[in-house]
């Protein structure tokens, strides 16, 4: 199967078929990375950023990238989870170190303090099983990681739930 050719070699930030949404206008510049030489190390920092700050999921790459090389898709897969592992330590950093200068403003830019308060109410009792359920689903997974740094959860047992269910997703998706 041939590579994805781009038609714009601009960037689709630039206004991507007239889009004046910053979210779609970001959303396009994601999926454009998926036909170029660069689609692996923008796979990877896409993920660790949405982990942390950004509002598009990796899946919006890694799927097309999975159909454009089959043979590729576990690494793709690993090398998503990965990068996503490291950044949900970024995102628990945010939420431990800096939860008042940086975390609030990004749970407040994404509308999901509502959806933070309730996490944070019952993290310190089940958030393993919060971070490995989660993890697999469309919630913004910057939720996950920041309430987990903002309320201590073990840095181990979030290692591991979010090592289990960022595979299980990106697996899956592969």
């Amino acid at each position: 199967m041939k590579s994805i050719e781009l038609k714009n070699k601009k960037s689709p930030l630039e206004n991507p078929q007239g889009h004046t949404n910053p979210i779609r206008r970001m959303y396009a510049w994601t999926l454009h990375w998926a036909g170029t030489p660069y689609a692996l190390p923008a796979l990877m920092i896409i993920s660790f950023l949405e982990s942390s700050i950004f509002p598009i999921p990796p899946d919006v790459l890694l799927i097309p990238m999975v159909l454009a090389h089959p043979q590729k898709a576990w690494a793709y897969a690993l090398a998503c989870t990965g990068a996503s592992v490291v950044g949900g330590w970024a995102g628990y950093g945010i939420g431990h170190f800096l939860y008042d200068s940086v975390g609030v403003p990004v749970i407040t830019f994404y509308h999901l303090q509502n959806q933070f308060e309730t996490f944070r109410n019952i993290f310190n009792t089940y958030g393993a099983w919060i971070v490995l359920i989660k993890g697999m689903t469309p919630v913004p997974y910057k939720l996950i990681t920041i309430t987990a740094g903002a309320t201590g959860m073990n840095l181990l047992q979030f290692s591991i739930a979010s090592f289990v269910s960022r595979a299980m997703r990106f697996v899956l998706e592969a």
